[in-house]
């Protein structure tokens, strides 16, 4: 087993766009999205201080937006920046990195949360895959194991029971896998996929790391909120920065930021975090809650488990459970989500033309960046609200609403 420092490079994929978790990436990158107050790809960078020296980031749609806000470094971790032109698939944007990273380094998805042990334990190793034991493993490429090494990945097979070990994305690599890239062809998608050379890895010794509190996926919209107790439930302590008003209360791990204006008789349940510049006014409770910076709640609202992006304006008597709101979204007096489906079981969302079980019985709405819904509007289980998109006064949104 060598030396964690041999690996100096860490290859982060930030340049896909992802479809799925529509409509909150219709105008940013995956890795963009801000959670319990950090950008995903600002969490996993933060994750790798101290076990690379170096992060390759490989760019593409809205790819700017990522090199404004990192710059050339994230504190001792220097940051190059290459771009995948076309999406043509993980191995193709693996490809793009090759001339930058040394004999090993380690690959990582920029959009889904992995913590520092993880990587850490992954590290140690010369190739290997970042495994998880997962309720749906049919979302994933399973593994198929013999004692200490992997036999095959096997993608999303339906069959494959609750608690299977998947493949995280993450992987310790050496050059070789250049080779074995430029020798396979690209799919009937015209797609370079990492999967392809699984098997030729598997001939090499491809060996796989388990962690069970390390990872945390990001495929759907509703994952968001999975991502925001994750991280949220590693609050310890109340920081408090802000304005409290008369008779506020504040119960458990709560961040409240910079020049905040908490209203009299708020209660706020944590853990939550309230970013910078974010008021709340009176009567209003906060429950486990994620808010983003400039945001402002207005009066008697009841907002529970819920993530809400920076430049929100969220008007009186609203109330909002399990939902996510995207940036520079306008919320009227008086809006409502309903959480539960009629017919009971969990809530089911549709993704690209298809039903998909969200693992929720209790879900709430997901609207995208500078969407407007108007006073009194009814948002109903599991349903999405394009980008830009005004949902009219008094509308009962029961279906996603893409103009």
């Amino acid at each position: 087993m060598s030396s964690i420092k041999e690996a100096g490079e860490a290859v982060i994929l930030c340049a896909g766009k992802s479809t799925r978790t529509y409509p909150l990436t219709l105008r940013k990158p995956k890795p963009m999205l801000k959670v319990a107050g950090r950008r995903v790809i600002e969490y996993l960078l933060s994750q790798l201080i101290g076990l690379v020296s170096r992060a390759v980031i490989v760019i593409g749609f809205e790819g700017r937006q990522i090199v404004e806000a990192l710059g050339d470094r994230f504190f001792d971790v220097e940051l190059t920046y290459v771009e995948q032109a076309e999406q043509r698939g993980t191995g193709d944007a693996l490809l793009c990195a090759e001339e930058h990273v040394g004999e090993r380094f380690i690959l990582l998805n920029g959009d889904d949360l992995l913590k520092h042990h993880a990587i850490r334990a992954l590290k140690r190793h010369k190739i290997c895959v970042l495994a998880a034991p997962h309720e749906q493993p049919w979302r994933f490429g399973v593994l198929s194991v013999d004692g200490e090494f992997v036999r095959a990945i096997i993608e999303k097979p339906r069959d494959a029971p609750a608690g299977s070990l998947v493949s995280t994305g993450a992987y310790a690599l050496t050059r070789v896998v250049f080779d074995l890239l430029r020798e396979i062809e690209p799919s009937d998608a015209q797609e370079l996929m990492l999967t392809q050379v699984i098997p030729k890895l598997s001939s090499l010794g491809l060996r796989y790391e388990v962690t069970e509190d390390g990872w945390m996926p990001m495929t759907y919209p509703w994952d968001m909120l999975r991502c925001a107790k994750w991280l949220m439930d590693e609050l310890k302590e109340q920081c408090i920065s802000g304005w409290l008003g008369k008779g506020v209360k504040v119960f458990g791990a709560v961040e409240i930021g910079s020049d905040c204006v908490v209203g009299d008789e708020v209660v706020i349940v944590g853990p939550s975090v309230l970013g910078s510049r974010v008021s709340v006014g009176e009567r209003s409770k906060l429950v486990r809650c994620a808010i983003g910076d400039d945001v402002s709640v207005g009066q008697e609202c009841e907002l529970e488990e819920c993530v809400i992006g920076d430049g929100v304006r969220i008007g009186n008597s609203v109330r909002l459970k399990r939902s996510v709101i995207g940036d520079g979204v306008v919320i009227g007096d008086g809006v409502l989500t309903h959480t539960r489906q009629s017919h009971g079981g969990n809530v089911l969302s549709l993704v690209k033309g298809e039903w998909v079980d969200t693992g929720f019985e209790e879900l709430g709405a997901f609207v995208g960046d500078g969407a407007v819904i108007e006073d009194g509007c009814k948002l109903m289980p599991g349903v999405k609200v394009w980008a830009n998109v005004t949902m009219p006064s008094n509308s009962v949104v029961d279906a996603d609403a893409f103009e």
